[in-house]
């Protein structure tokens, strides 16, 4: 098993989120329009197949209901009432779930405390700084084993598709993803 290739499967390119958009809007035979499309893909963010998909099975969902044409007010409505705070937002539970149910107490209280501190972040976060909260949150000195720690629980939360890193800063990996836990837990107490 350790010899295996690791495939990081990467989100669409934006002309390939447009196709897709485009394909499922014609096969459902709804109407698109461009400024539809545009705004799928700014609430979006990165795109992320499974969260398009989500998205659009939603709006889907919504003219079926009350007849209505899709608008880009629409669009942002579904977003914010159902995918990140309705019922369709329990898709998500899972990415909180699988740290009680994957993670040791320590990565599992590490890991909540950065993610927390990530979703409240305008921009991405320096690993240092990410490091002195690992550190506060486990009330841990600095040593090179917790150093090390640090960068096994980050890797694995890159590995996992919680936060991505980009020139030695960090950030959830999905924009979604990132405000539905900052609805969800960005403002509990450490």
């Amino acid at each position: 098993v350790n010899d295996l290739y690791v495939q990081k499967i990467k989100p669409f390119s934006i002309e390939t989120a447009r196709s897709y958009i485009a394909a499922v809007f014609e096969s459902e035979e709804i109407k698109l329009t461009d400024d539809v499309t545009d705004m799928i893909i700014k609430l979006v963010g990165s795109p992320i197949p499974y969260f398009l998909a989500v998205l659009v099975t939603e709006l889907f969902n919504h003219p079926r209901s009350t007849g209505e044409t899709i608008t880009p007010e629409i669009v942002r409505s579904v977003f914010e009432e159902d995918l990140l705070g309705g019922s369709t937002s329990i898709t998500f539970a899972h990415y909180h779930s699988r740290l009680n149910d994957h993670y040791p107490e320590w990565e599992n209280q590490a890991a909540k405390s950065l993610l927390r501190s990530l979703s409240r972040a305008d921009e991405d976060i320096s690993a240092d700084s990410l490091y002195q909260i690992f550190l506060n949150t486990l009330r841990l000195p600095h040593s090179t084993e917790t150093e090390e720690k640090f960068t096994y629980l980050m890797n694995k939360l890159d590995n996992d598709f919680y936060i991505s890193c980009t020139d030695g800063k960090y950030g959830f990996f999905s924009r979604v993803l990132k405000l539905w836990w900052r609805n969800r837990f960005g403002f509990q107490k450490d």
